[in-house]
């Protein structure tokens, strides 16, 4: 009876720790998907001042027309 009750222990402990892997692995890709999602958000879009340095932000075109005159420029499309 002793050795039937020890391997559906180990049995029940192997379950469980594919299940924890499993959750864990759940959770660190939501996590990433996450956190890309707030990344992609966080820049300037097209028509917004910013910076030629991106100390105003980033625009998301990748792209800020500033003339050398000017202090500022604008977001906007290559």
């Amino acid at each position: 009876m002793s050795i039937h009750n020890s391997s559906r222990t180990i049995q029940l402990y192997t379950q469980n720790s594919t299940i924890m892997k499993l959750l864990y692995f759940f959770v660190v890709v939501i996590m990433a998907v996450l956190a890309g999602i707030a990344q992609a958000q966080d820049c300037l879009p097209n028509g917004s001042t910013c910076e030629w340095q991106g100390s105003m932000g980033n625009c998301c075109s990748g792209f800020c027309l500033q003339q050398p005159s000017e202090s500022t420029g604008v977001c906007q499309d290559r």
